[in-house]
């Protein structure tokens, strides 16, 4: 949730693209430390790789639903205008990098019209849930503390 909230704050700013960056952090450090806290708090110390890895995951699924969401709402309702500047900057960029024109107009014309609030919010879901999974896998592998069979 406070990733989102940190999310809405940047774009009604103007500071999200010099700002997302603390965005991915937040996020790094939510799977991170509530994997830690779930093996400390409800494994009594100890969790397997497995363990680890899917309370991970399910915590990415959950930011990444909550993420998306919110950027739906923010696309359809808050801000339509957005994704008109998210492609004008576009077509600038395009026009600087010296594609023909021709070429533009055809990518423009089909960012026009596959670029919805939709179409934005499952991207964000699926951005935040791949990064999230590389994370869990990574995290999980770093605080798993399997019981040994030699312990009660």
């Amino acid at each position: 949730m406070v990733i989102s909230v940190l999310n809405l704050l940047f774009l009604f700013t103007g500071l999200q693209e010099s700002l997302s960056w603390t965005v991915w952090v937040l996020f790094i450090v939510a799977i991170v430390y509530g994997s830690r806290l779930y093996r400390d708090v409800a494994g009594g110390g100890y969790m397997t790789y497995s363990q680890s890895f899917v309370f991970g995951f399910v915590l990415t699924i959950g930011a990444s639903l909550v993420t998306g969401f919110t950027f739906y709402l923010f696309l359809k309702y808050i801000d339509p205008t957005y994704l008109g500047e998210i492609l004008e900057q576009m077509e600038k960029a395009l026009y600087e990098s010296g594609t023909p024109d021709s070429e533009i107009d055809k990518i423009m014309a089909l960012y026009r019209s596959t670029l919805t609030p939709g179409m934005f919010a499952v991207g964000m879901v699926f951005l935040f849930g791949m990064l999230g999974t590389v994370v869990a896998l990574i995290a999980s592998a770093i605080l798993k503390n399997p019981k040994s069979i030699f312990e009660d």
